[in-house]
């Protein structure tokens, strides 16, 4: 019967409870807390006379009476959890209820902890009254864990999605990722429910990333902050990537050139620059116009460039287990000019005189220079026949005995390598030219008759002189 009683005036009590505004604690963990609930005088003069005007409970009310002197208070968590009633505590451990006053009631929480927040009520049983608080323990992010799907290593081109979790923090935290130092993604965390459904304080943030060799090797790291941060924290993942090999030739610090330019007869070192996962240190080879030069595996090869070997290109090839690549540089040898030109001619007086000098050089010439006796007689400029031929011509029309003598051809080019070592390069070629005289070789001829007929009728031995003019180059 007393039952009913109780059940009813429960239930009336809840129709006439008033909701004052909630206080709001924000706290760090480890610390007290005290919350003072302060009841309305005049609220409980009106509840006792309203139980007092039911008839039906005037036998509870007496019960009420020789029981209860003044107000019963009962403390709540989250509207579940009866912490105690007036100054009892159900976890005197945990809370500590006293009772300061008629009307005031404190509840003093203990060093508390992440798992202490929530809604706390202080509620008159015997008024409609009640006091609310929601207390907020602060908790910096801690328990960071970070992982892939798939796990690493993956393959080239391959989407991965990070997970980062933080098992403990409040309020939620922000999560930033930084990808080596650089910030590629800002969030607000997600927040983890447990399988009741209820608050777990876990967040987490997602970040997906298509992998590529560039990211090989590179740091990704979760930072994760929130209100109660007093330093970053923050959780790291090395990149593992796997690629075939992507190959770049150098020289002379210089790499991925498109033409080594270098000069001939000189030996120079090329490097083959190799990235790759996994390595291929073992697995190099060196082509020189596609032939495979034996010998040669290392990641540098040392060569030397002659034209007679004519190389016109350099290919590095790598290879691991994911795949093969290769790298190919053209080569050009440059050189100074080479000449060819006839070495003696003779001419008769009045004749044409073509000089002719062939030249061959890379890059091609820049000055043609002509000499008779070694004084200058003429200046050009050079025009290609192809690519590195030059012919030069010098022609008297009609020659005479002044024209004889040595004639030379000299050739500049300039060999630049573009690594600051441009030199002006020379070489000069000569040939000799005599002219003839009609006159005196008719006079040498008739001389010779006569001297050979005296000489046979003698039958002596007489020696034939003849001067005969000519020049000679």
């Amino acid at each position: 019967m007393y039952f009913f009683f109780i059940l009813l005036i429960f239930l009336n009590l809840l129709l006439f409870i008033q909701t004052i505004q909630i206080q709001r604690i924000k706290v760090r963990e480890n610390v007290n807390v005290t919350m003072t609930c302060r009841l309305n005088t005049r609220e409980n003069l009106l509840t006792t006379n309203y139980l007092a005007s039911i008839p039906s409970l005037t036998s509870f009310n007496k019960i009420f009476d020789n029981n209860y002197s003044g107000n019963i208070i009962l403390w709540y968590k989250d509207d579940i959890q009866v912490i105690g009633v007036n100054s009892i505590s159900n976890d005197p451990q945990k809370y500590i209820i006293h009772q300061e006053n008629f009307y005031t009631y404190q509840l003093i929480i203990l060093n508390v902890q992440l798992e202490s927040s929530g809604l706390y009520k202080c509620q008159n049983f015997t008024a409609k009254e009640e006091n609310l608080f929601q207390l907020n323990v602060m908790v910096p992010p801690s328990r960071l864990r970070l992982s892939p799907s798939p796990q690493m290593p993956v393959a080239d081109g391959t989407s991965v999605l990070f997970n980062c979790t933080s098992e403990r923090a409040y309020p939620v935290p922000t999560f930033e990722w930084y990808k080596n130092d650089k910030l590629i993604q800002r969030s607000i965390g997600m927040s983890i429910n447990n399988e009741t459904n209820t608050s777990s304080f876990s967040s987490s943030s997602l970040l997906t990333l298509i992998l590529s060799p560039i990211d090989h090797d590179h740091v990704l790291r979760c930072q994760v902050t929130n209100e109660a941060s007093i330093h970053d924290t923050n959780v790291e993942l090395k990149l593992d990537v796997l690629f075939k090999p992507i190959i770049n030739i150098s020289w002379n610090q210089k790499q991925s050139p498109t033409t080594l330019t270098v000069i001939e007869n000189r030996f120079e070192t090329i490097h083959c620059i190799i990235s790759a996962n996994p390595s291929v240190l073992a697995n190099i080879e060196w082509f020189k116009n596609d032939q495979l030069i034996r010998g040669e595996n290392q990641e540098q090869l040392r060569i030397n460039f002659t034209r007679i070997e004519n190389i016109q290109k350099l290919t590095c090839r790598g290879r691991n287990t994911i795949g093969q690549s290769e790298a190919t540089v053209n080569v050009d040898i440059l050189y100074k000019p080479k000449l060819s030109m006839i070495d003696r001619i003779t001419l008769n007086q009045g004749e044409k005189l073509v000089l002719k000098c062939s030249i061959d050089s890379n890059p091609m010439c820049h000055q043609i220079q002509w000499f008779h006796n070694s004084k200058q007689i003429h200046t050009q400029s050079c025009s290609l026949t192809n690519r590195t031929q030059t012919i030069t011509e010098y022609i008297i029309p009609n020659v005479y005995r002044i024209h004889s003598g040595q004639y030379t051809c000299l050739v500049k080019n300039w060999l630049n390598t573009g690594f600051d070592n441009r030199h002006e390069a020379t070489t000069e070629i000569s040939t000799n030219v005599r002219i003839q005289c009609t006159r005196d070789l008719l006079f040498y001829k008739r001389l010779s008759y006569d001297t050979v007929s005296i000489s046979i009728q003698n039958n002596n031995r007489v020696p034939l002189l003849a001067n005969v003019s000519s020049y000679i180059l």
